[in-house]
């Protein structure tokens, strides 16, 4: 399953999808299928999984706008080398990490056996503003396929940390410098008010992803420790209330910015 076009289109594609506004009709269709060939290939991938280690991978395909938004992030970013258009994500039930190393170990041997070529990206080595997990990139012909191996602790992470990041802003994901005004747009707090409101806004933004990178560092501490067998409970009791912290400040945002107390504020000061 080749890519649907020459890789150099692809290149052209992304470098308009990145400069136009609004992108053209023709250029959303040739997106479209080009995602239904990486979708072609994911499915092949997910189907290998199954039949081979009798696991049942999640699977999904980057939407459009979040394509447009990567490849906006970054003008160094290229549609044709996009490594997670297609992905599939594998969650384990526990938080050992050699359970990790052993499906990477088979999902390796599996591509291998398919003859895809495959790299390993180890994100608890090099985590990305908090996020760990495992990914293993396949290639099926021209096309990658990503599949994550998280720890049933990562994933609540992420999914958390996720959240939070809806509610201030996507920009968080990757820098640990707060973007004032995608946070002001996703509290649906105009940018033209008072500079103190701004910083203060600044302020508890970057004390809330602070504190998630923290509990991030923490719960891969607690993973470590379940490798030197230190007693079990009690390393998942640290890790337990990490992620009820995590969701706890969920819960904060969601009241801070529907309870009436907020509107009543915006329409005092006609937000």
């Amino acid at each position: 399953m080749p890519l649907p076009f020459p890789k150099n289109q692809v290149r052209k594609l992304g470098q308009r999808l990145r400069a136009q506004d609004l992108p053209s009709d023709d250029d959303l269709a040739m997106l479209e299928e080009l995602l239904a060939a990486y979708d072609e290939a994911l499915n092949v991938v997910v189907s290998a999984i199954r039949d081979s280690l009798a696991i049942a991978p999640s699977q999904r395909l980057k939407n459009t706008g979040t394509i447009i938004e990567k490849l906006r992030r970054s003008s160094a970013t290229h549609l044709a080398n996009i490594q997670d258009l297609a992905g599939a994500r594998i969650v384990l039930d526990g938080g050992h990490p050699a359970d990790q190393d052993r499906l990477v170990s088979d999902l390796a041997g599996l591509f291998e056996h398919h003859g895809w070529d495959h790299h390993v990206i180890d994100r608890r080595l090099t985590p990305m503003q908090g996020y760990r997990a495992v990914h293993i990139v396949g290639r099926v012909d021209e096309l990658p396929v990503e599949v994550q191996i998280r720890t049933a602790w990562q994933h609540q992470w992420a999914e958390s940390f996720e959240k939070i990041a809806d509610r201030l802003g996507r920009s968080i994901r990757y820098s640990s410098e707060v973007d004032v005004e995608d946070v002001l747009a996703s509290l649906r707090v105009p940018a033209t008010v008072p500079d103190e409101i701004r910083a203060v806004t600044s302020a508890f933004t970057k004390a809330i992803v602070e504190s998630a990178l923290t509990y991030s560092s923490v719960i891969a501490e607690a993973e470590a420790a379940l490798i030197d067998d230190i007693e079990a409970e009690q390393v998942e009791a640290i890790a337990t209330r990490c992620i009820a912290d995590m969701r706890h400040m969920v819960e904060l945002l969601d009241a801070f910015a529907t309870g009436p107390a907020i509107d009543a504020f915006r329409q005092e000061r006609g937000l």
